[in-house]
């Protein structure tokens, strides 16, 4: 006969069900595709800071020194969105339910807000970032095609650092399987690859997002059309993507209906600095 728990152990809960599944199906990853280094400071907002191109000057040695005024720029990110999650577990209550069920609610509602944290994410980088048009890539030219987009963006901003990533949905990750110079990473198999490192491309790694070939033009505030979105590049202090915390908690004994109540609640904002060190491969769009 199987043992029925008559506490809920908050703390178990979070480790064994939430904690786990936070970042495992989220291609925003600090330091690789978004910036590491933007501060929360409050309920409403985070804080980053641009720094300012150094002065270098050439000339005889030994000349005086002219001064150049540098430092950063404060810019503030809003976060003034959020996703919420509130389930109704009617006659779930803590004396007669396994922790093991209600943990199963807690995975399932986690993985789907963080999906969609994702997924606003990745289209805010489309919406914000830089479009590079052309021809539609195959499983032949896809590679090639973006060893030329890292040398663009590379020459384009010499004086600001190279790319650190390249995302890619499920087509263009098909496609670069099917090419001769793609290096899997020999870690995933092709059956189990989740949103994470997959692979390198001209030397960058890249990154899966299964959910960025679902963004269509309806997602963005800038464009009316796109079709063909391939890739992005983008170098990740370029992409501010805060989020103040990540709150799941459950009600017990609802004085509305019987039963308890799961809710959580993720408040978050998203920022393109700089949409030059953001290129995004489509075959067409149409600007708002």
């Amino acid at each position: 006969m199987a043992t029925i728990l008559s506490k809920w152990d908050t703390e178990e809960l979070y480790a064994n069900y939430i904690a786990p599944v936070l970042e495992s199906n989220v291609a925003l990853i600090p330091g690789l595709t978004t910036n590491a280094n933007v501060q929360e400071i409050n309920a409403s907002a985070a804080v980053y800071y641009v720094q300012a191109d150094a002065s270098v000057t050439s000339g005889d040695a030994g000349r005086d020194f002219v001064d150049n005024s540098a430092g950063n720029t404060r810019a503030v990110v809003a976060l003034n969105k959020s996703l919420q999650v509130a389930e109704k577990m009617p006659r779930i209550v803590a004396e007669t339910t396994p922790t093991e069920f209600v943990g199963r609610f807690l995975t399932n509602s986690t993985i789907k807000a963080m999906n969609r944290w994702g997924f606003l994410g990745l289209a805010a980088l489309v919406n914000e970032g830089t479009h590079k048009t052309g021809t539609a890539t195959t499983k032949d030219t896809i590679y090639g095609d973006i060893v030329d987009q890292v040398a663009l963006f590379d020459g384009a901003n010499a004086e600001k650092g190279g790319a650190t990533a390249i995302i890619v949905g499920p087509s263009a990750l098909a496609k670069l399987r099917k090419s001769t110079e793609f290096a899997m990473n020999p870690s995933l198999s092709a059956t189990t690859v989740q949103d994470g490192l997959v692979g390198y491309v001209a030397g960058l790694p890249v990154v899966y997002a299964k959910n960025l070939d679902s963004i269509a033009a309806s997602d963005l505030s800038g464009y009316t059309a796109i079709s063909g979105l391939d890739y992005i590049i983008l170098r990740s202090e370029a992409f501010l993507a805060p989020k103040i915390y990540t709150y799941f908690d459950i009600i017990e004994k609802s004085e509305k209906f019987p039963g308890s109540k799961l809710i959580g609640e993720i408040p978050y904002g998203f920022e393109v600095s700089n949409p030059d060190m953001v290129y995004v491969r489509v075959t067409s769009s149409t600007a708002a």
